[in-house]
């Protein structure tokens, strides 16, 4: 007895664009209602004393995962969903996703000013750097959505995100997080020198280099707790090569970092 194919389940073109264009107006509706909380940057904070620049960011950037996570998966079934019937169908469906992209794109450049306004405010740390990262990555992953699934190459859509994700692992770790974090918050005039000490050890190379270059509060400060490094016990068990060249790098400057530490 030869088994019958089940036949996948499809849906007409009424019903993705009754689908997609919903998704459309209530995507619209919220930029545009809320357009200047979206965007208003310093302004705005400044104007309500109930909204801090933390707030501001965080609701950015879980108002852009919201939407992708929200967006995205709702795309692909209505692509692998529709019943393709006639040529405009196709069309449809790619001016109402592509439509949808571009409003995702407007929640993305806000979740983007908003996380530079707090940079510029506070400081980079490794949690705004990473949130800036995977912003970016979601950027990537619907240019790729535009260029596979809205060209009919819905297949090639999962191998490209994944691929995006690890060439942006890769591309952080060139960067090197904490040297980049180093030499971003000491261009401030009021680093943290507490977090700057918190850093890992890739960023000691970038510490030392610009210590003489800070005011004396800040270079006391930071030389004190780079003697403190360089004075801890090591565990043979956490042995990793920039440890190695940072213990080393605080050896070799350790008279100057006692001259920098009791300067006035």
């Amino acid at each position: 007895m030869i088994a019958q194919r089940v036949p996948k389940a499809r849906l007409g073109a009424t019903e993705i664009v009754i689908v997609l264009g919903l998704l459309n107006l209530l995507f619209l509706a919220f930029v545009l209602v809320q357009l200047r909380y979206l965007f208003g940057g310093r302004d705005l904070v400044e104007q309500r004393a109930q909204l801090t620049y933390s707030a501001y960011a965080r609701h950015g950037f879980f108002e852009l995962v919201v939407a992708c996570a929200l967006a995205l998966p709702v795309l692909l079934l209505a692509d692998w969903a529709l019943r393709r019937e006639r040529r405009r169908h196709d069309v449809l469906f790619r001016i109402l996703a592509g439509t949808l992209v571009a409003l995702l794109f407007v929640v993305m450049a806000s979740a983007l000013q908003r996380l530079h306004l707090y940079e510029q405010a506070y400081g980079l740390t490794q949690l705004r750097l990473y949130a800036t990262g995977l912003v970016l990555w979601l950027a990537a992953v619907l240019v790729w959505f535009v260029v596979t699934v809205l060209r009919g190459q819905r297949r090639l859509f999962a191998v490209g995100a994944v691929v995006a994700g690890f060439a942006a692992t890769i591309a952080l770790n060139v960067l090197d997080p904490d040297a980049l974090i180093a030499r971003t918050n000491l261009e401030r005039p009021r680093a943290d020198v507490h977090y700057l000490a918190t850093l890992s050890d890739d960023a000691v190379p970038t510490l030392l280099r610009r210590l003489p270059t800070l005011s004396p509060p800040v270079r006391r400060e930071l030389a004190r707790s780079l003697l403190r490094r360089s004075t801890k016990p090591v565990d043979w068990r956490s042995w990793t090569l920039a440890r190695q060249d940072a213990r080393r790098l605080l050896a070799s400057h350790a008279t100057e970092l006692r001259t920098l530490a009791r300067s006035r």
